[in-house]
């Protein structure tokens, strides 16, 4: 009987260890399969290491898909992401691994004060371009005694330059064009989006522009084209017709440049984006073609971006 106690005890005993044994076996599943909001952006931030700004990719695509604001991802880190809400996550993240900027996939760009709607159509706004727009406003702000200033963005894309310019100096008169139908689409999307009134035309450079204006300016394609292949696959996955400048980078450039004294105002001015190794000769280029007042604008890393002259 005491045998037979003992033998019934020990197997109780046997029991009562593989129960407890598995326990923290247990817990360490159920904490993998606990996954909050920080740990979905450290989960980004790995992933995305080889890309140049892993933490706020990470971010910026896990507030995309929690619909919330980027301070209250940090503000409520601890909060548990469901299981539909992490499969999307990690499918965004994939994407960018591979190329896809974060602004196409969620469908929008800062930009200044606008927040643009943009896709595979546009060029994705740069903050080198805000360099342009500020030199834009200075140019309308010393011609502030003028009854009107007439404003035209060529190649205007998402229309980030055209847009901030109006939103920032609303008694300007704006006029934006594209040769893209599709890009003039996403454009005109922004403007009613940002509830801003700006004049759209499609138009190859000046072929379908009529009328003069106070200031013209552009950031049209300016990479040489044996230079594509070198861009990051990030880059390579704009549309090429943003991108593509030509053999040296100069093709629209020259245009405009050409073709801009029919279109400006006496004493108007022409405003261009470009590479800082372009610069000089597109300084060149303004001599020849009768321009002048020639003054260079540095981005915010210092490099020369932008060149205005003025044309007599």
């Amino acid at each position: 009987m005491e045998r037979r106690r003992f033998v019934l005890t020990a197997a109780q005993n046997n029991l009562v260890m593989n129960r407890d044994a598995s326990k923290p076996d247990a817990r360490k599943k159920q904490r993998a399969k606990t996954f909050t909001r920080l740990a979905a952006v450290q989960y980004g931030k790995k992933q995305l290491s080889a890309c140049e700004t892993p933490g706020l990719d990470a971010e910026l695509l896990l507030s995309f898909v929690l619909r919330i604001s980027r301070s209250a991802l940090h503000a409520h880190g601890e909060i548990e992401i469901s299981k539909k809400e992490r499969a999307k996550y990690q499918a965004l993240i994939k994407k960018r691994k591979n190329g896809v900027c974060s602004a196409y996939l969620t469908g929008t760009k800062d930009f200044r004060f606008l927040t643009l709607k943009v896709n595979n159509s546009v060029l994705v706004p740069r903050p080198e371009t805000e360099t342009l727009v500020e030199a834009v406003l200075d140019f309308i702000d010393q011609e502030e005694n003028k009854p009107e200033i007439r404003f035209l963005d060529v190649c205007c894309g998402s229309g980030a330059i055209a847009l901030a310019v109006k939103q920032e100096r609303p008694k300007a008169s704006v006029f934006a064009s594209d040769v893209s139908r599709a890009a003039l689409k996403v454009a005109k999307k922004n403007a009613r989006l940002n509830n801003l009134k700006v004049s759209f035309i499609q138009s190859d450079v000046f072929s379908g522009i009529s009328g003069t204006f106070d200031c013209i300016a552009s950031n049209p394609p300016y990479v040489p084209h044996g230079m594509l292949q070198s861009l990051s696959k990030e880059v390579q996955n704009e549309p090429l017709i943003a991108l593509d400048g030509g053999e040296d980078g100069l093709k629209i450039i020259k245009t405009l440049i050409k073709e801009s004294p029919k279109k400006l105002k006496k004493g108007g001015s022409l405003f261009l984006e470009a590479g800082p190794e372009q610069i000089p000769q597109i300084k060149t280029l303004l001599e020849n073609n009768r321009f002048s007042n020639i003054k260079i604008y540095k981005d915010l890393s210092s490099a020369d971006r932008v060149i205005c002259s003025k044309i007599y």
